[in-house]
């Protein structure tokens, strides 16, 4: 197993936050319960350096947790993480290649199973998304044909408006014709009214 401790001050994010060597630590001390407390703290570009290699076996800390024989929940929560299982250490092997060499095949199978569920839940993720991509496709396309028949009816409106506008017109027309020849009339009738009293 690989003991040695190597993970440089390059890895610290702030002094009161938590490091990678904080986390190695704990994968040494085998102390599940606290690697994965500090796997839950959050710690600046966790998911870049959690697959960086920078110790004489080059492993990272997915490599540690198994050759250290971390449980399945602190290993797949590095995979939740974004740990890589492909990375090779200094000997060429990947994770898949340590956890055959520990004789761990029932974590493979889970790791396997592990993938299947992301891969599960990605694929939930995305047809859900194109469940409301469609669901807004089919409210935009009901709201464009709203706006089509309103742009209908307003047209229709001013149509109508101009016809009434026109009516109007053509009555003011025939109101001022009446009055000139109501105003003729009276004028008429005052001349017979003042040729009938001579």
């Amino acid at each position: 197993m690989a003991n040695i401790r190597y993970f440089p001050n390059s890895y610290t994010t702030t002094k009161s936050s938590t490091t990678l060597s904080d986390i190695y630590d704990a994968i040494l001390e085998n102390d599940d319960q606290k690697t994965l407390r500090l796997l839950e703290t959050p710690f600046l570009q966790i998911n870049e350096q959690l697959n960086i290699s920078r110790n004489p076996y080059k492993y990272t800390l997915l490599h540690h947790a198994i050759d250290r024989g971390s449980s399945k929940a602190v290993i797949k929560k590095l995979l939740l993480l974004g740990a890589d299982l492909n990375i090779k250490d200094k000997k060429g092997r990947n994770c898949y290649d340590l956890l055959s060499h520990t004789g761990n095949g029932e974590l493979v199978k889970d790791i396997y199973s592990f993938k299947e569920e992301q891969i599960e839940m990605l694929q939930n993720k995305l047809d859900t998304r194109v469940n409301n991509d469609r669901e807004k496709d089919y409210k935009i396309q009901n709201l464009n044909n709203e706006l089509s028949a309103l742009k209908k009816v307003l047209d229709e409106t001013r149509l109508e408006k101009q016809n009434l506008y026109g009516e109007l017109n053509e009555t003011r027309k025939r109101k001022d014709l009446f009055e000139v020849e109501n105003t003729e009339l009276k004028n008429k009738v005052k001349k017979f009214i003042k040729l009938s009293e001579r």
